[in-house]
């Protein structure tokens, strides 16, 4: 008799296969970036909560208190993510965005869809677990749907996948992480309209993000992005 275990591997290749359909970019064809989709599978049910984040993160300030923020989720929390601070996803949906003027999808804060960086990822697994809405949106290859839905050709694997969760409104699934903790750094679409309304976040930075080719501070150099 298969596992749930199994069984939610299995569930991993067809999401994963879909998302190399609609994907573009070599890194969704990398399982390695699906696995917070399915983290309560792989760790043990003793482990209830974790925050997973790139290598390219500079701490401010102790992240017990980032942890801390675990206490805003709802039962129906599973993941805590900060929104993307540029217009990707505004490019990402364009052809959506053509065809249904006036929708937020996409668009920026405070009142648009503007879609989430995954560069750290917080991750309820107790509540992944007793999720039957979430093993259902898995099951029924959901994700597949809404891709097609909104004719959005993914380039950022699980980053992708959380953002059309969100854009089918399943917002209750997600708790917002401040930007302070997510302060990212890369600027390539800063001649973007509106460019300022996605890129700010008010001071104080606790956790700076090098994502893209944005340099990093540095124990030595920590100075050097206080002016962002």
């Amino acid at each position: 008799m298969i596992s749930e275990y199994q069984f939610g591997l299995f569930v991993f290749i067809f999401i994963f296969q879909d998302a190399i359909e609609v994907g573009g970019r070599n890194n969704t064809r990398e399982s390695l970036f699906y696995l917070p989709i399915f983290m309560d599978l792989i760790l043990p049910e003793d482990v209830t909560r974790v925050i997973l984040f790139d290598a390219d993160f500079f701490f401010y300030t102790d992240i017990k208190q980032h942890f801390d923020h675990f206490d805003n989720f709802k039962n129906t929390t599973l993941f805590g993510l900060a929104l993307v601070q540029e217009p990707v996803y505004r490019r990402d949906f364009e052809k959506y965005r053509e065809e249904h003027p006036g929708t937020k999808i996409g668009g920026p804060p405070p009142d648009g869809r503007t879609g989430y960086s995954g560069g750290l990822t917080m991750i309820h697994l107790d509540n992944m677990r007793i999720s039957e809405r979430y093993k259902s949106i898995l099951l029924n290859n959901e994700i597949k749907k809404y891709a097609e839905k909104y004719q959005f050709q993914g380039t950022r694997a699980q980053q992708d996948f959380f953002v059309l969760l969100d854009a089918e409104h399943h917002e209750d699934l997600f708790y917002v992480v401040p930007c302070q903790w997510n302060r990212q750094l890369y600027r390539g679409l800063s001649r973007e309209a509106d460019f300022d309304k996605y890129h700010n976040c008010p001071k104080p930075i606790h956790a700076y993000h090098g994502n893209g080719l944005a340099r990093m501070p540095s124990m030595y150099n920590f100075h050097q992005f206080l002016f962002d």
